[in-house]
């Protein structure tokens, strides 16, 4: 007699073996989604500041960017969790202002814009984190410096090992991120 196929004892002992190696494989991968989720988060920060580095060079303008409720205005608060915007600063105070009509970028004489330009926003990270700033503005000059260099600091809810990332802001405007221990 040929038979073919799987007897249930065989059937028991694979699905046995799938359900162990699930268990132990589903923890190390959502600690890999949230290892990820931090990193991304720390590297959209630090985008931002690259944006505003090459955009204030590229217009010859202060840009800035600061942290942001809404993502239409500046906060006041170094909690950076909720949101960042990225615009043009016409009047070098390091806040974004809207002279309320619809066109955010008007521009002026020698073709620079007449009033705050919103180029980029960024709204509240997930996963509840917190990021926080020694300051809720960073203005880039129109050579790429920064008008005083700043420390950002990224840590997930339930932080483990080196899940915290650091985001240096140097005189020069160079944005860099790096990963420390968590407290």
């Amino acid at each position: 007699m040929n038979t073919r196929g799987f007897t249930l004892i065989e059937l028991m002992m694979t699905m046995g073996l799938v359900a162990i190696m699930t268990s132990v494989a589903v923890p190390s991968f959502n600690g890999s989604l949230k290892k990820n989720r931090a990193v991304t988060q720390t590297n959209n920060l630090v985008l931002a500041f690259s944006l505003a580095r090459s955009e204030s060079v590229k217009r010859n303008i202060q840009v800035s960017v600061c942290s942001s409720t809404n993502q239409s205005t500046c906060a006041s608060s170094t909690n950076w969790a909720n949101g960042w915007i990225v615009f043009v600063d016409q009047n070098n105070n390091g806040t974004f202002e809207d002279d309320g009509d619809s066109n955010l970028c008007e521009l002026g004489a020698n073709n620079l814009p007449s009033e705050d330009c919103l180029l980029k926003t960024h709204p509240g990270l997930s996963g509840n984190p917190t990021m926080t700033g020694s300051s809720n503005n960073v203005q880039y000059q129109s050579d790429g410096a920064v008008v005083a260099a700043a420390l950002f600091t990224h840590t997930p809810n339930t932080c483990i090992g080196n899940e915290r990332h650091t985001i240096n802001v140097t005189t020069i405007g160079r944005p860099y991120s790096s990963e420390v221990s968590c407290p």
